[in-house]
C-alpha cells in the first residue's frame, strides 16, 4: 500500500473516530464519570476541544493528520531535564493499562498530549509537578489498513 493509500486509510479512520466520539460521548462520560462535577465537566471539554480539532484536521491535507497526536497514537517524548525518551499510546479509558504505557486520553497526560504536533515542546502537569517535555515521534496503529499495522509519522 502506498503513501497516499495510508493517507486516505488515516484520514477514514480520524472521520470514524470523530463520529464514534459524538454520538458515544455522553455514554462515555456516564461510564466514567457517573456523577456530574468538576471532572466530567473537563472531561467533555476534552472531548469537544478534540473533535474540533479532529474537524479542522480534516479540512487540511491527508498530511497533516500524520503529525498530530490522535487516540490510537503512540506517542515518543523526551523528558527535557535529564533527556531520558518514554513511549505512551494514547487510548480510550476502557483500553488504559498504565504498566503498559497505554494511557487514557482523559487521564491528565493524555489530556496535554492530545492533538498536540511533532517538535512540541509542552510543559506537562502532573502530580508530582511540573515537567518539560518534546514529542518526538508519532505514529499511529491502524488496524484497517492492509499489509502496515503503524503510520508513523
Amino acid at each position: 500500500m502506498n503513501h497516499s493509500d495510508t493517507c486516505t486509510e488515516l484520514r477514514r479512520y480520524v472521520q470514524r473516530q470523530l463520529v464514534a466520539l459524538e454520538e458515544e460521548k455522553h455514554s462515555l462520560l456516564d461510564a466514567i464519570f457517573p456523577a456530574f462535577g468538576d471532572n466530567r465537566t473537563q472531561a467533555e471539554q476534552v472531548i469537544k476541544r478534540y473533535c474540533s480539532c479532529i474537524r479542522e484536521l480534516l479540512n487540511l491535507e491527508n498530511d497533516q493528520l500524520c503529525k498530530v497526536v490522535l487516540i490510537g497514537s503512540q506517542v515518543t517524548i523526551t523528558y527535557l531535564e535529564d533527556h531520558d525518551r518514554d513511549s505512551f499510546t494514547i487510548v480510550y479509558p476502557q483500553q488504559a493499562e498504565p504498566n503498559e504505557n497505554q494511557i487514557s486520553f482523559l487521564s491528565p497526560m493524555g489530556r496535554q498530549l492530545l492533538a498536540a504536533t511533532i517538535g512540541s515542546v509542552l510543559a506537562i502537569d502532573t502530580p508530582a509537578g511540573t515537567i518539560d517535555i518534546r514529542i518526538d515521534k508519532i505514529s499511529l496503529a491502524i488496524e484497517d489498513i492492509e499489509g502496515e499495522s503503524q503510520h508513523e509519522r
